[in-house]
């Protein structure tokens, strides 16, 4: 949908919730990694990095755990604007 409509937006939230507890289960399985890599991907494969914005779900997912579990992430240039550029883009500020 992102890289066919330029109306399109996409808000990487609810992607996990829970405690920090819950995110050291995830990622003593493997799952947060796992998912990091799918979230590269599909972000690649959009070819519409300035589509993205950041979302937390917060409170549904603690801060400290939620930005841990993105690191791997967020020394991209795509995915630093997606943390605020992308948001100013879309509403104009």
């Amino acid at each position: 949908m992102i890289s066919k409509n330029a109306n399109v937006w996409a808000d990487r939230s609810g992607i996990f919730v829970g405690d920090a507890a819950a995110f050291a289960a995830l990622a003593a399985r493997g799952r947060l990694q796992r998912t990091v890599e799918r979230l590269r991907e599909a972000l690649e494969y959009a070819d519409r990095p300035d589509r993205f914005r950041y979302g937390s779900d917060w409170p549904l997912a603690p801060m400290a755990a939620y930005r841990a579990f993105l690191a791997p992430l967020l020394d991209d240039p795509a995915w630093r604007a997606v943390r605020a550029a992308n948001a100013r883009a879309l509403f104009r500020l």
